[in-house]
């Protein structure tokens, strides 16, 4: 499966919603996600909605447009998620595979994320622990 396809996405939320240790770590997870994933195979931008709650996934929905799309003129709102990450295809894949931790990617411009880091840092740990179970899912690339 295509990593951030629809049966990619679902995988993700079984294997969330099946890991009690996880669903621990990730208590703090309370809110909806955006991933927005810009130049994606087949050339599509592709828009990820998770919606979290105590560290359950609720839902995901993945809704995918012709590249460029008008995803990337919408602005970030807190009323619509607790926040945004946005990064080309390529730059997630690099992240999913361990090549480029977050931070660097975002010091180098090539992720960015919306969001009241405020509010955002406290709840790093757990969204740290969602990336990492998402790099546990077998996809291809």
């Amino acid at each position: 499966m295509r990593f951030f396809s629809h049966e990619w996405c679902n995988a993700v939320k079984e294997k969330v919603n099946a890991d009690p240790e996880f669903q621990k770590k990730a208590a703090k997870l309370d809110f909806k996600i955006h991933n927005l994933l810009t130049d994606c195979p087949g050339g599509t931008d592709s828009l990820v909605e998770w919606e979290f709650s105590k560290g359950r996934l609720l839902s995901v929905k993945v809704e995918e447009k012709p590249a460029p799309s008008e995803f990337r003129e919408i602005p970030w709102s807190s009323t619509i998620s607790f926040t945004r990450a946005t990064g080309s295809y390529d730059t997630y894949t690099d992240i999913n595979k361990g090549k480029l931790a977050p931070m660097d990617g975002m010091a180098r411009g090539l992720y960015k994320v919306d969001g009241v880091m405020a509010k955002l840092m406290p709840k790093m740990g757990s969204v740290a622990a969602f990336s990492e179970l998402m790099a546990t899912i077998p996809c291809e690339y």
